[in-house]
């Protein structure tokens, strides 16, 4: 999100009356508008009419920065940081479903109507910061009619990642399944939600990123992971995996410029998660993928297995995030 100033707002756009606070800027130029919240100390969000504006401090008068001071005091004592938004949504800890329009992506004909009334599932911890560094975890759902409902493949990974004080989000699954129901369309709608976080909160930009699933669904994550750190997808900081009853390495399926460098690729750790009993991802298949992922530059990885088949195991994925968040925390990107 630019700067803008606060002069140039006034000249570009008609503003309605609203019942908020007025801001001045030192030519003495006015706008009304509500304090969203302070992006770091040197900017403010103030929502004007619909829209939200990032607006450098320094161009406001000394009344407005005097207040603002003030307005961050007041909020230190009573132990809050200013509300949080995203497309407009409140963002409170725990759950948030934030409805999404992607009918401008490039979707194939047939899932462009599917697809236009979308949700961003967000999970946030407590004292959620958007100006801060955090984890990202996204989740990918499986292949089958159950994986496709509307946010189901994030019900394993959401009390333990911000238990762990990561963000955890979705966003692949709409309202029913697809007709259309392949990796290149659910990579288009993660990296939709992923460009509204990093437009609407530019700290997200520098977050680390890692993907999980289970079954069809880490698969899936393999590959939009991938995707995701490549020089056609902004080269994002792709940190890590979350695997379980997988039997196929995805990783390596993007082409030309939608697959990450070798360098990139380095930085990414997988912690694979294995039942004992699984016959359709059994144990020598599992292993086979990891030397897969060995031979791609994944070369950090961790293997555990559990008594049971093809299925979640949920100590496994609270104990991911601790290890998986071990190792974003020494990357040098």
């Amino acid at each position: 999100m630019k700067t803008i100033l606060l002069g140039c707002l006034l000249a570009a756009v008609f503003l309605p009356p609203l019942s908020a606070r007025t801001w001045t800027n030192r030519k003495g130029q006015s706008v009304e508008g509500d304090l969203v919240r302070m992006d770091g100390d040197a900017h403010v969000l103030v929502k004007i009419g619909i829209k939200e504006h990032r607006l450098a401090v320094s161009s406001l008068s000394e009344a407005d920065q005097k207040w603002l001071k003030e307005h961050q005091q007041g909020e230190k004592q009573s132990g809050g940081s200013g509300a949080a938004t995203l497309l407009g949504v409140k963002i409170k800890k725990g759950r948030n479903e934030i409805p999404m329009d992607t009918s401008s992506y490039p979707f194939s004909d047939e899932n462009r109507e599917h697809s236009a009334k979308s949700t961003i599932f967000l999970y946030v911890p407590e004292g959620f910061d958007p100006t801060k560094k955090y984890n990202l975890m996204l989740t990918l759902g499986t292949t089958s009619g159950k994986g496709s409902k509307q946010g189901n493949s994030i019900r394993h990974f959401a009390d333990p990642g911000i238990a762990n004080g990561w963000v955890v989000m979705t966003s692949d699954n709409v309202n029913g399944r697809p007709p259309d129901y392949s990796l290149e369309w659910r990579v288009e709608m993660i990296d939709a939600a992923l460009d509204v976080l990093n437009k609407e909160w530019p700290a997200s930009l520098e977050w680390n990123i890692c993907a999980g699933g289970s079954s069809g669904g880490a698969k899936a994550a393999q590959g939009v992971l991938a995707v995701m750190g490549s020089k056609q997808y902004g080269n994002r900081r792709i940190a890590g995996l979350f695997l379980t009853g997988c039997n196929q390495q995805v990783y390596t399926w993007g082409e030309g410029s939608s697959k990450p460098s070798r360098k990139t690729t380095r930085n990414v750790a997988v912690f694979f998660s294995q039942g004992k009993n699984d016959k359709t991802a059994p144990p020598d298949r599992a292993k086979l993928v990891l030397e897969e992922l060995k031979d791609t530059g994944i070369r950090t990885q961790k293997y555990v297995e559990f008594d049971g088949g093809h299925g979640v195991h949920a100590p496994h994925i609270a104990e991911a995030f601790r290890w998986l968040g071990e190792h974003c925390a020494g990357l040098e990107y």
